[in-house]
């Protein structure tokens, strides 16, 4: 029984290692779906980890999925509240909706957290 515990594990190690990498090509060649569906399938079968959540996050954003972006960074905020890659994302697609006053006071959050985060300075204008 021990040995085919074991076997599940380097299986399901090697799955979440592959769609990974898998994720990550397509990202880089610009298949946001395909990122985001290889992502969706690592984030279903692994503890929560706010990475996770902000890199689907920002896959859904670029696929033109606003709502299930934000979900998605709230996700990774929840995990990991001063996640600055998170949380800039969520203010980016605040002020996208027209929210400027939410999207300045996540950048303003991030700021409470990192001082001089440059992105928040630049997101501020």
């Amino acid at each position: 029984a021990r040995a085919a515990i074991d076997s599940a594990r380097r299986l399901q190690a090697g799955f979440v290692l592959a769609f990974m990498g898998d994720a990550a090509l397509a990202r880089r060649s610009g298949d946001m779906r395909r990122a985001a569906a290889r992502l969706r399938a690592v984030i279903a079968r692994v503890p929560p980890e706010p990475v996770l959540h902000a890199e689907l996050a920002r896959a859904l954003a670029a696929t033109g999925e606003a709502d299930a972006a934000l979900q998605e960074t709230a996700r990774a905020l929840a995990l990991a509240p001063s996640h600055p890659e998170a949380t800039l994302l969520r203010a980016e697609l605040l002020a996208a909706r027209g929210d400027v006053a939410g999207a300045e006071r996540e950048c303003r959050r991030l700021l409470s957290a990192q001082p001089g985060h440059a992105g928040a300075w630049a997101a501020l204008g």
